[in-house]
């Protein structure tokens, strides 16, 4: 008796395709990657300590089933994560923090993924 199986799509491949397209995105070789709970963004983050301050921050934010970059942006001293599914918190700092306390909601914006809308943390997100 012999089974028949389904060609295996190569998930290995897909995240290859994705991961090179955040590597050129930024035009760097290296950075982190978070998926999004239900897998379908990808958050690409590279922040260089080597670099004397500010240390920038760069990411990239890309649809996996359409293989596309949906936002990017380059922050000094910035910092990203996702807070949602479908949602990811930016802080971005003024160029020099006197006092950490100072990285209040005024410098926070979310983005949600999907519509690519970054707004202040506190207004009224789609």
């Amino acid at each position: 008796m012999s089974a028949c199986t389904a060609p295996k799509v190569n998930s290995n491949n897909i995240d290859i395709n994705i991961h090179n397209l955040a590597y050129s995105s930024l035009n760097i070789e290296a950075m982190n990657f978070e998926y999004n709970e239900s897998k379908d963004f990808l958050l690409g983050i590279f922040q260089d300590d080597n670099v004397a301050s500010p240390r920038v921050l760069k990411y990239v934010v890309i649809d996996i089933k359409n293989e596309s970059v949906i936002y990017k942006e380059s922050i000094p001293n910035g910092k990203v994560k996702w807070i949602a599914d479908y949602k990811i918190q930016i802080v971005n700092p003024p160029r020099i923090v006197k006092n950490p306390s100072e990285l209040s909601d005024e410098y926070t914006s979310i983005l949600n993924v999907k519509t690519a809308e970054k707004v202040k943390k506190g207004a009224t997100l789609k």
